[in-house]
C-alpha cells in the first residue's frame, strides 16, 4: 500500500511524503530547512526527489537548500524560475501531462489554477503496487483534458483543494469524476 504522510499542512507550511515501500517522494517543502530536517528526523537523503506545486513560500521555502543537499527538485519551468532555480542546469523542469519516472513512481504533472507562475498538481502512480495518488493544492479547478496511457485507472485522493470544491462534484470535462467528502479533501477516480 502506498503511504501518504503529512508532516505539515497549513498556510504557514506544507510538507508531505509518499512512500510505496521502495521509493520515497517529498511533496512540497514549505518550511525552513532546519524545520524540515527536524520533522524528517534529519534524513533528507532518503527522498528520491521533491515535487513542488508552485513557488509560494508555504510550498517551496526549502527548495534551494534541498537542491544543494542533493535532493532532486521537480517543478514546472515557471515555478523553478520564480524560486530562483530556473537557470540551474542540473534541474530539468516538468511539463504538464508529460509523465516522468522517479524511482518506482510514474509522476504526471497537470495544470491547476492559482495565483502563481505555472502551478501544477501531480498524479503519482506506484509502478510497484499499481496505486495512484492525485495531489492538488491551492486550486479551485483542474482543467486537463485526458490522462496519458497508464494513468486512466486509479483510486486516489485530491489533497488540499481549498476553494470552490463544489466545482469538482460530478464529471468534469477531463473525464475525472469526483465526489466531495469535505471542504478540503476529495476522493476520486478516472473513468475509462
Amino acid at each position: 500500500m502506498t503511504m501518504l504522510h503529512t508532516y505539515l499542512s497549513s498556510s504557514s507550511g506544507n510538507l508531505y511524503e509518499v512512500n510505496d515501500g521502495s521509493t520515497r517522494l517529498m511533496l512540497e517543502c514549505g518550511c525552513t530547512f532546519s524545520q524540515l530536517q527536524k520533522l524528517a528526523g534529519y534524513r533528507t537523503g532518503v527522498w528520491a526527489g521533491c515535487l513542488i506545486t508552485h513557488e509560494h513560500g508555504d510550498h517551496a521555502k526549502s527548495a534551494r537548500m534541498l537542491h544543494q543537499r542533493g535532493v532532486k527538485i521537480y517543478a514546472t519551468a515557471g515555478t523553478l524560475d520564480a524560486i530562483g532555480l530556473g537557470a540551474v542546469k542540473t534541474i530539468k523542469p516538468v511539463a504538464y501531462m508529460e509523465p516522468v519516472e522517479i524511482g518506482t513512481f510514474s509522476v504526471m504533472p497537470f495544470r491547476t489554477i492559482h495565483n502563481a507562475q505555472e502551478p501544477c498538481g501531480y498524479v503519482i502512480r506506484s509502478n510497484r503496487i499499481g496505486e495512484c495518488l492525485v495531489f492538488a493544492t491551492d486550486t479551485y479547478k483542474i482543467t486537463e483534458t485526458k490522462a496519458p496511457e497508464g494513468f486512466t485507472k486509479y483510486n486516489g485522493t485530491i489533497s488540499g483543494v481549498t476553494k470552490n470544491t463544489d466545482i469538482l462534484n460530478g464529471t468534469t470535462t477531463n473525464g475525472i469524476s469526483f465526489n466531495v467528502n469535505s471542504g478540503n479533501s476529495t476522493n476520486g477516480y478516472v473513468k475509462d
